[in-house]
């Protein structure tokens, strides 16, 4: 129950995602971390330990959205843990081979979006299936997933989205579309709003020549159709040469 929008730009890409989550379900902040020559940052739920996007000194995202409509099944491994491990391996290119050996039949379905300069992979598992592709990153994208209606939902939130992009606006006015709610509407809305699933965060990636930022946003700062804080509940820096430059973390 999320929404990923992606926009490139000449210089590189914007990232921003939407998590819808139960109310009761918690979230731990931002997580910071270097295993080799590589670090990343990502947001942590409370429950699971895992996340659903992040981003590394690469320059390289992933987000995941939970694919509701195919069968789930108890399973011991956690969605959440495939973006937490996969982040570190590098490049896109070494990222996106990793990911074509995953051991998917850990997990229950989903859609996985790897995320480079001038590349979007695309990575579906529907618990018959592992597939995946490529395609050029010239034009905006969005991605969407919901717990019911899907097929209402996903429409109603692409045609919001083919009206943002119709104004004109630039890639840094994306915030509006991620908190976009009409009233009536609000249950199928991006800023999503039932009884029992809201949503909990948004996580904002821009990625140009020289730097990569990440910027978490609690649930506290999210308010229908108004403009995100000037200051993140958390962010993460990184200067592309494979080293965190600073972690900046607002109480």
């Amino acid at each position: 129950m999320c929404t990923l929008t992606l926009i490139p730009d000449e210089q590189g890409y914007t990232l921003t995602m939407n998590r819808d989550e139960l109310r009761s379900r918690d979230e731990a902040g931002l997580h910071r971390a270097r295993i080799g020559s590589v670090y990343a940052s990502f947001p942590v739920d409370a429950v699971a330990g895992g996340t659903w996007v992040g981003l590394n000194s690469q320059g390289v995202s992933l987000a995941l959205l939970n694919c509701y409509q195919a069968p789930s099944v108890n399973l011991s491994s956690s969605r959440g843990n495939i973006i937490a491990k996969a982040i570190f391996g590098g490049t896109a290119t070494e990222i996106y081979l990793s990911l074509t050996r995953l051991d998917v039949e850990r997990y229950n379905p989903f859609d996985l979006v790897l995320v480079g300069r001038g590349r979007v992979h695309q990575f579906r598992w529907d618990r018959v299936e592992y597939h995946w592709r490529s395609r050029t990153f010239s034009k905006p994208l969005m991605f969407t997933s919901s717990s019911e209606r899907l097929a209402q939902v996903e429409a109603y939130r692409k045609a919001q989205f083919s009206t943002w992009l119709d104004s004109g606006n630039s890639s840094r006015e994306i915030t509006q579309f991620h908190l976009s709610q009409e009233a009536s509407r609000a249950s199928d809305a991006v800023l999503m709003d039932r009884e029992q699933v809201h949503t909990k965060s948004l996580v904002q990636i821009r990625v140009d020549s020289r730097v990569a930022t990440l910027s978490y946003f609690n649930t506290e700062t999210l308010s229908a159709n108004l403009k995100l804080p000037e200051t993140a509940t958390a962010s993460s820096k990184f200067f592309l040469n494979n080293r965190l430059e600073s972690l900046e973390i607002s109480a």
